[in-house]
Formats: C-alpha cells, structure tokens, sequence
C-alpha cells in the first residue's frame, strides 16, 4: 500500500480488536491512533471527521466506521488496482 491506514481504537474495545486482527491477517500495516492512552487523538478525529466514534478506519480520503470487513476489503482491493 502506497499509505498506511490510520486505526482509532480504545481499550476494551472488541470491535476495534476484531478490525486490527483482521488487518493484521491480511499483513496489511496500520497506525493505531489509540484515544484511551492518547487523548489528544480524541481531537484529532474530531478534527478530521467531525466526530467521534471507534473503530474508524482512514485510509487516504476513505472513513470506515465500525469493523464492516467487507469495507475493508473494498479498501484493499481500490488500493490494489491502483
């Protein structure tokens, strides 16, 4: 991939551990943006989608919010035709 998809998270979370095991099984290479240990993160996704919400996924100008695999693999595969 030409960009590494950004991954916001929280602790406890088994939604956001179901989409990095996912990533991680399909070696695809992530930044986890994790807003429990980072708070500052809470802002920046604010910032960036105008609100809150975990787990989300930003990949170039793709969001994808909650761990909708499918969407994850219609990522892959747009970057993959690229």
């Amino acid at each position: 991939m030409h960009n590494t998809p950004v991954v916001y998270t929280i602790n406890s979370c088994s939604r956001c551990q179901k989409v990095k095991n996912y990533l991680e099984e399909l070696n695809i290479t992530f930044n986890e943006r994790n807003l429990s240990e980072t708070p500052r993160y809470h802002k920046d996704l604010q910032d960036s989608i105008g609100e809150v919400y975990v787990p989300i996924i930003i990949y170039g100008n793709c969001i994808i919010k909650g761990d909708q695999l499918e969407e994850i693999n219609k990522m892959i595969h747009l970057e993959n035709d690229s």
